[in-house]
C-alpha cells in the first residue's frame, strides 16, 4: 500500500507524462495512422468500412483494394477504439466549436490522439504497479517508470494513431492481471475474463498478438496457478469456457469486419494491399531472413552507419531497440537477477519476447516499432540493475567511485536513450525536429477533454453512491 504522499507523487508524474505525450503528438502524419484514421472516419461519418472518400489519408500506400473499392489495410481494433474520441471531435466540429479550440482544419485528428496518449500513460502506470508487485520499492519503481516512459519508444508510440500503444497496453494489462491472480479458478473469474478480454482486443489490434496466448498458458501451468489434475473441475472448467467464449466473441469482430469488407473469412486485413503482394498469405509474408530481421530489430550491425550517425536512422529506418534505447542493454545483465528473484515471471517475459521477436523477424518487412509490445518485458530486468545502483549509493562503506559508477551508467544511458527516442520521433514522416511540440497549440482541446472526462467519472461515482447497492457498477468505477 502506497503512502498518501507517494500516491500524490505518482499522480503528478503520470499527469506530467500524459501532458508531455500530448504536446509531443502530431496530426495524421503518414500512411499508417492515415489508414487507421480513414477507417474510423468512414465508420463514424458513413457507417461503412469503405474508405473511398477518405483514401487520401493513406497516401495510396497503406490501403486495400478489391472489386473497385478501397479499404483500410490495418487490423480494425485501433479504429474501433478510436470511435468515441472521433465522435467527441465530430460533435465539436459540426457545431462550429472546433474553430475556437483548434486552428487545425479537422479537430477529429486532435481528439483521436487522446487514445494513444491515454494508452501510453496507462502502460506506464501498469509497469509501475508491476514493479511494486515484484517487490521493488517506490523510488526504484518510479525512477524506472520514468525511464520506460521517456527513454524507450513508448514515448513515440504514445503520440500518434498507430496500433502499437494500444497493443502494448492491452498485453501489459493481461500480464499484470495474470501475475497478480492467485489461482485460475471461479474465485478469480473477474481476473480470468479481464485477461481474456484484453488479449482478444490485443489480437484485433495487431494480429500476431494472438500467438502470445501461449505464453500465458505456459505461465499459468509453470506457476502452479492451475492444478492440471483438476482441469475438469467445474471451478476451473467454467471460467475457462467463459473466457474462451468471451475471447471468441470479441475476436470475431475481426472476422466480421474482414468478411464485410472482402466477402471472405480471413484475419489478414492487409491481404489486398497492392503495394505489398507478399501479404497475400502468411507463408509469403513470413518468408524473410530471420537473422537479418533480428539484427534490424536490435543491433543494426549489418547497417552500422545508423548506430552513430543519427541522420541515417530516421523515418522507417529507426534503429533497433538496443541502438535507440541503449539503456535496454542492461536487460542482458538484469535477466540473471530476474530469474533468481521471480523465476516464473521471468519465464513469462522471456516467452513473450521470444514469441514476438520470432514472428516479427521472419517478416519480409521488418521495422523496429513492430515489437513495441515487448518493451516492458525488456525494461523490467533493467530495474534490477537500477535497484543495485541505488543500493551501492546508500552503502557508506563504498568509496566514491564504487558508490556512484553504476547509477551514473544507468543515468547516462537513460539520457542518451531519451535523446535518441526524441530524435527518432521528430524525424519521422510528417514531423520536424525544429517543431517537436506541435500540439502545444492544441492545449485548449486537452483541457476540455480531460475536464469532460473528470465530470463523467464524478457523475459515475455520485451515481454509485446514490444507488446504495441497488446495482453494481464495475469495480474500477
Amino acid at each position: 500500500m502506497l503512502l498518501r504522499s507517494q500516491r500524490r507523487m505518482l499522480f503528478i508524474f503520470l499527469l506530467i507524462t500524459n501532458f508531455v505525450y500530448f504536446i509531443s503528438s502530431a496530426y495524421v502524419i503518414c500512411s499508417n495512422d492515415g489508414s487507421h484514421f480513414a477507417l474510423v472516419s468512414a465508420l463514424v461519418e458513413q457507417g461503412s468500412v469503405k474508405i473511398g472518400d477518405f483514401v487520401d489519408y493513406t497516401d495510396m500506400m497503406d490501403y486495400a483494394y478489391k472489386d473497385g473499392e478501397y479499404y483500410s489495410d490495418r487490423a480494425p481494433g485501433t479504429a474501433f477504439l478510436s470511435i468515441p474520441f472521433y465522435i467527441f471531435g465530430k460533435i465539436l466540429r459540426d457545431r462550429g466549436m472546433g474553430d475556437y479550440l483548434s486552428r487545425h482544419e479537422n479537430i477529429c485528428e486532435v481528439f483521436v490522439i487522446f487514445l494513444p496518449n491515454i494508452a501510453g500513460t496507462l502502460a506506464v502506470l501498469l509497469l509501475f504497479k508491476t514493479l511494486i508487485f515484484l517487490g521493488f520499492g517506490f523510488r526504484t519503481s518510479l525512477f524506472s517508470s520514468s525511464v520506460f516512459a521517456f527513454s524507450t519508444l513508448v514515448w513515440f508510440e504514445s503520440t500518434h494513431l498507430f496500433s502499437h500503444a494500444i497493443s502494448l497496453l492491452t498485453v501489459l494489462g493481461a500480464v499484470y492481471l495474470v501475475i497478480t491472480m492467485k489461482r485460475f479458478d471461479s474465485a478469480h473469474i473477474g481476473y480470468i475474463l479481464s485477461i481474456s478480454a484484453l488479449l482478444s482486443f490485443a489480437s484485433i489490434t495487431e494480429i500476431q498478438n494472438a500467438l502470445l496466448i501461449g505464453a500465458f498458458v505456459v505461465y499459468v501451468l509453470v506457476s502452479g496457478k492451475v492444478d492440471t489434475r483438476r482441469v475438469s473441475d467445474r471451478h476451473v472448467l467454467i471460467p475457462l469456457l467463459l473466457a474462451l467464449l468471451l475471447f471468441t466473441a470479441i475476436y470475431s469482430s475481426l472476422l466480421i469486419y474482414n468478411f464485410v469488407a472482402f466477402n471472405e473469412l480471413t484475419i489478414k486485413s492487409n491481404k489486398y494491399n497492392p503495394n505489398f503482394p507478399e501479404e497475400r498469405s502468411f507463408l509469403t509474408s513470413l518468408s524473410g531472413n530471420f537473422l537479418v530481421g533480428l539484427d534490424r530489430l536490435f543491433t543494426n550491425l549489418l547497417n552500422s552507419g545508423v548506430i552513430f550517425d543519427w541522420s541515417k536512422g530516421t523515418k522507417n529506418d529507426s534503429p533497433g531497440l538496443f541502438v535507440t534505447s541503449p539503456v535496454l542493454l542492461l536487460s542482458l545483465i538484469g535477466f540473471h537477477y530476474f530469474l533468481r528473484s521471480s523465476k516464473n515471471e521471468a519465464i513469462l517475459f522471456l516467452v513473450l519476447i521470444l514469441t514476438e521477436v520470432g514472428i516479427v523477424s521472419l517478416h519480409k518487412t521488418v521495422l523496429t516499432r513492430h515489437i513495441t509490445t515487448i518493451l516492458p518485458y525488456l525494461l523490467v530486468p533493467v530495474v534490477f540493475v537500477v535497484e543495485r545502483s541505488f543500493g551501492q549509493m546508500e552503502n557508506a562503506e563504498n568509496g566514491l567511485i564504487k558508490r556512484y559508477w553504476l547509477f551514473s551508467l544507468v543515468f547516462i544511458l537513460s539520457l542518451l536513450s531519451a535523446a535518441r527516442v526524441f530524435h527518432v520521433m521528430n524525424t519521422y514522416w510528417g514531423r520536424s525536429i525544429s517543431s517537436p511540440f506541435t500540439f502545444a497549440q492544441e492545449i485548449p482541446s486537452y483541457i476540455l477533454f480531460y475536464c469532460s472526462l473528470f465530470l463523467v467519472f464524478e457523475f459515475l461515482y455520485r451515481l454509485r453512491d446514490r444507488t446504495k447497492g441497488l446495482f453494481r457498477l464495475p469495480a474500477f468505477m
